[in-house]
């Protein structure tokens, strides 16, 4: 997949309202390097872009140097459009004001000519000697231009060194005529791919980014399946056990979009070696979260049974039995599964002292006390109390309520007394 274009602009100014000499000699269009005409030089490579649109973070206030130690796998189309925008050049009948202009890299010195072409004003005065604008400030479009187009990859870059321009300027027909107020600007138009398809391109920070957006994920979305979920290591496991890039992109995936049917059947598949709470337990802990939630029903169904035999009101409870799994309930967010939803609504409400490796539960299980977890004893009335609970006295088990009834007791008697010795001060004759 490709991911593109990404367009923007590098502008500059070669000659700006110069005047510029004529070539000593007349009528010569392809003229020795470095011997005729006017020579200057400008370097594309050392500014920054200024980007049509956003662009991922890493394509930020950079030049096309910079792009090409992203270490990306890219395609890019720079067109240099070389426009003359302003200058008058003396216009006799019969002869066509022209500049010639060629492009060298890395020297004039070196014949290594890249282009070349012959700029031309499009409108001309007829008759007599006059001074002819190249460019019409009224109508930029009259302006002559001409393009020199590239197309580079990661592995065809050209040398960044400056770019040699050299001009001259002549009449076709006619005599030679000095240019005045010449200005020549050139604009690199670049047009920009980049690869995300094989695992390296998308383990790149570039890939990575682009991909993570919530605008680009779906367009993204086969590529890192293909690879973190299809593809295996050396290990024999999927990818996303072990790749962090893989990680990152499906858990803002998975957390943007929610559960996807695909996503859990490969996630299913690929966590059913896991055979047994031991084996699970045994696992890399980034596995372990990553299949919490996509182990073998009958795990989660034993755990839920022995956990109703334990205590009885979780009958009612309408959870789905993976969320009984603390493991689960703690990761149910990050990797969701059909069945679940995005969440668990009882979320690590349950500590289970000890599971069996079947799944059943070992004993000593407690129900959390916080708020979150108190809709249990809302849905239930009574979730019950573990045999641990039932095997305590009379005393031990209500101790709470008999001090609070023996201190409300105490007031009582205080209070009554008061009264009493009150009612009695009340009776007593007075002295006369």
């Amino acid at each position: 997949m490709s991911i593109g274009p990404f367009t923007g602009t590098v502008t500059n100014n070669i000659w700006d309202g110069e005047p510029l000499i004529q070539s000593p000699s007349p009528f010569v269009t392809v003229f020795p390097p470095g011997i005729t005409g006017a020579i200057k030089t400008y370097n594309p490579f050392t500014e920054n872009i200024t980007w049509d649109t956003t662009v991922p973070t890493e394509l930020n206030n950079v030049t096309l140097t910079q792009i090409n130690q992203l270490n990306l796998n890219y395609q890019m189309r720079i067109d240099y459009v070389y426009t003359i925008t302003s200058g008058n050049q003396f216009f006799i009948s019969g002869g066509i004001p022209t500049i010639n202009l060629q492009i060298y890299q890395p020297d004039v010195s070196i014949v290594n000519l890249l282009f070349t072409a012959n700029l031309q004003t499009k409108n001309t005065l007829g008759g007599g000697a006059n001074t002819t604008t190249y460019c019409s400030q009224v109508n930029p479009n009259d302006c002559p231009s001409t393009t020199f187009s590239q197309t580079i990859t990661n592995s065809t870059f050209p040398d960044p060194s400056d770019y040699f321009i050299q001009v001259n300027p002549w009449n076709n027909g006619a005599r030679n005529y000095n240019v005045t107020n010449f200005t020549l600007e050139v604009v690199a138009n670049i047009s920009l791919f980049v690869s995300c398809q094989t695992g390296p391109e998308l383990e790149s920070d570039f890939c990575l980014t682009y991909c993570s957006t919530d605008t680009n994920q779906e367009l993204c979305y086969p590529q890192y399946r293909d690879f973190c979920l299809k593809e295996k290591g050396a290990d024999g496991n999927i990818n996303l056990f072990t790749n962090k890039s893989c990680d990152v992109f499906f858990e803002d995936y998975l957390g943007n979009v929610g559960p996807k049917a695909e996503v859990d059947n490969y996630l299913l598949a690929a966590c059913s070696q896991y055979k047994n709470v031991d084996e699970f337990n045994a696992a890399d802990s980034n596995i372990q979260d990553i299949c919490a939630c996509h182990l073998d029903k009958g795990i989660y169904d034993r755990l839920r049974d022995s956990l109703i035999a334990e205590f009885p009101g979780f009958k009612t409870v309408d959870e789905n039995e993976r969320c009984l799994f603390p493991p689960c309930a703690s990761n149910a967010t990050k990797w969701p599964t059909r069945d679940i939803g995005r969440f668990c609504r009882l979320p690590a409400c349950i500590n289970i002292a000890s599971i069996n490796n079947d799944g059943t539960i070992k004993g000593g299980t407690q129900i959390n006390q916080n708020n979150a977890c108190q809709n249990i004893k809302n849905q239930t009335g009574d979730p019950g109390q573990s045999p641990a609970e039932e095997t305590k006295s009379w005393l031990e088990r209500h101790w709470v309520w008999l001090t609070l009834g023996l201190g409300v007791l105490v007031v009582l008697i205080i209070v009554i007394l008061i009264i009493l010795a009150s009612e009695g001060n009340k009776n007593k004759p007075k002295k006369l």
